[in-house]
């Protein structure tokens, strides 16, 4: 009777003990994307994309090329070739029609998506960003910002007012801002208009991510509501290299380690967020939140390959 009143209990509780296991928040590897530069490690820090239903990959290459690689193989489907220079970001279009890269040899140049055909060339090497109807590119020409219009190919607005070099460009959510984020010792963050009129500046370091609604701005250190420019929440932890999640719960923030935050109170989720020996100078969440790309970096400069995750919250 004791022994069947123990097996009773031990198979009511273990459902419960299991589940909340699974509830513990965590990245599991599902893939390494094993690039052909192993030892390049780019300055300022690789920035590389998701296509929008996450099937597919963009890296960038210090052998002047960019490449499309499979989620699910690891396999490199498409290399991007016709830079003169090393080339150091990507960026995949909304709409999963374009892909973008810039380089050091001045020049962003657009991509049909399928086919690697190069489109348009356009002058600009430290910064690109998407519109979310993919008809407009954000590009950093060293201290300027520049709009591009895809269909049209023209500049329709330009703005030099930077105060000095910018690295990270990223249009807001519903279309309606653009944030740049300083570099080097420019360590001010700029939200624009979509005409090139700088609206507001704030202090932060080189990293920014936007909420899914827009309304609120993730930098270095603080939340900060856009309709009031002040912050909302304080997080002194959350350093490093920025990424939102699009459900916008989360935050997740890389520098010494991979931390995550709940994005509306700013406490740290509790989690198993260990990357083994990576050192990450960036990370991109898919489109629907599942998955997170970082580089890896190992130690001594040994490789660095790119490993997908996957998010279990």
């Amino acid at each position: 009777m004791t022994q069947l009143l123990f097996i009773t209990l031990l198979w009511l509780i273990l459902p419960g003990l299991t589940s909340a296991q699974d509830a513990v928040a965590h990245f599991e590897s599902i893939q390494i994307i094993k690039r052909q530069d192993q030892n390049w490690s780019p300055s300022p820090p690789e920035y590389f994309s998701f296509s929008p239903d996450g099937e597919w990959f963009t890296t960038a290459s210090e052998s002047n090329t960019a490449a499309v690689w499979s989620v699910q193989t690891g396999e490199m489907v498409l290399t991007l070739t016709g830079h003169g220079a090393p080339v150091e970001m990507t960026a995949w279009s909304p709409d999963g029609q374009w892909i973008a890269t810039n380089s050091e040899d001045g020049t962003v140049r657009i991509w049909d998506a399928s086919t690697g055909e190069n489109l348009q060339t356009i002058k600009g090497y430290s910064g690109i960003a998407w519109s979310p109807d993919s008809q407009s590119l954000a590009v950093i020409d060293g201290i300027a910002l520049h709009i591009w219009d895809v269909e049209t190919q023209t500049e329709t607005a330009v703005s030099d007012d930077t105060w000095g070099i910018v690295y990270q460009v990223a249009w807001s959510p519903d279309g309606s801002h653009i944030a740049t984020a300083g570099g080097w010792t420019n360590n001010y963050l700029h939200i624009w208009s979509t005409d090139g009129e700088r609206l507001d500046t704030f202090w932060a370091a080189g990293s920014v991510s936007w909420s899914p609604d827009g309304s609120l701005i993730a930098s270095e250190g603080q939340i900060r509501s856009l309709e009031t420019g002040l912050p909302t929440i304080v997080i002194p932890e959350m350093t490093g290299e920025i990424a939102w999640h699009p459900s916008g719960k989360w935050i997740a923030a890389f520098r010494d380690e991979l931390r995550l935050w709940n994005a509306v109170t700013g406490e740290a989720v509790e989690g198993d967020f260990n990357t083994d020996d990576c050192a990450i100078s960036n990370l991109v969440w898919s489109t629907d939140g599942s998955k997170l790309a970082t580089d890896c970096l190992r130690p001594g400069g040994a490789s660095n390959d790119i490993v997908i995750w996957e998010f279990h919250s």
